[in-house]
């Protein structure tokens, strides 16, 4: 018993066009949606690690309040996520992708100051506030839409690999910085300016993906080729067509 193959991926089987150099190619093809995905894919894994591990810090030991009040601040960030991202999700598959992308990383970016601004008041509810506001809503936006965005890239002989790549590859970032936001708190002594700028530079990263790609959520996927309609794509462009049984 396993997982089946999508009927697109089947067809591009059944007809022996799948590439034999996956990784090569997307590069070669698709270097404009792999550079977009890893702007946005920027913004959301830092942001992830920001709220959820430095902020947590932040509170504890720098505003000296009881594990607590994050802790409940982020059981309460994830329930509502489980709303907003569907919510979002669903809009955009009426207004498209880009708007609710875009949306959600501009606040996020207007927000960078006011954020700290709210946690330095101490108050539980203005910290849950924050970070509800920030994580849930703001990024949720991000969140909801960037799969459907992500796969909406790429033409389907090469989506696993543009989608993985440009998903997974900015994660090694995001997993430094909460010690880089520590490292910064530390070198301004305590003040969250430097932070603040990091979080509107991350999202400014993608609002400009965002207004740079494609709108491709009223296509079908067969009809999407991202950069390979002007690449020509063909067996010569595309360094051969692999035989049935091997790998993506």
């Amino acid at each position: 018993m396993g997982l089946s193959e999508t009927p697109i991926f089947e067809q591009i089987s059944s007809r022996h066009e799948r590439v034999r150099h996956p990784l090569r190619t997307a590069f070669r093809m698709s270097p404009k949606g792999i550079i977009l995905a890893w702007m946005v894919a920027t913004q959301d894994n830092s942001f992830t690690y920001l709220f959820q591990t430095f902020i947590t810090a932040y509170v504890e030991n720098q505003l000296h309040l009881p594990d607590s009040v994050m802790l409940t601040t982020l059981t309460l960030m994830g329930l509502i996520q489980l709303v907003a991202v569907p919510a979002f999700g669903a809009l955009s598959d009426k207004i498209g992708r880009r708007p609710i992308l875009i949306t959600g990383a501009l606040l996020s970016a207007l927000y960078g100051f006011p954020f700290f601004w709210m946690l330095n008041t101490k108050s539980p509810i203005l910290i849950g506030v924050s970070v509800i506001l920030a994580s849930s809503i703001f990024r949720g936006a991000i969140v909801a839409v960037q799969a459907s965005w992500y796969t909406e890239l790429f033409s389907s002989k090469i989506r696993y690999t543009g989608f993985a790549v440009g998903r997974e590859w900015p994660s090694a970032l995001g997993g430094v910085v909460p010690v880089f936001a520590s490292a910064v708190l530390i070198w301004s002594h305590g003040h969250t300016w430097a932070i603040s700028i990091l979080i509107i530079v991350f999202s400014l990263l993608t609002v400009v993906a965002g207004i740079l790609g494609p709108e491709n959520s009223k296509l079908e996927l067969t009809d999407i080729n991202g950069d390979l309609t002007r690449a020509s794509l063909n067996e010569t462009t595309i360094n051969a067509m692999e035989e049935p049984g091997t790998s993506r």
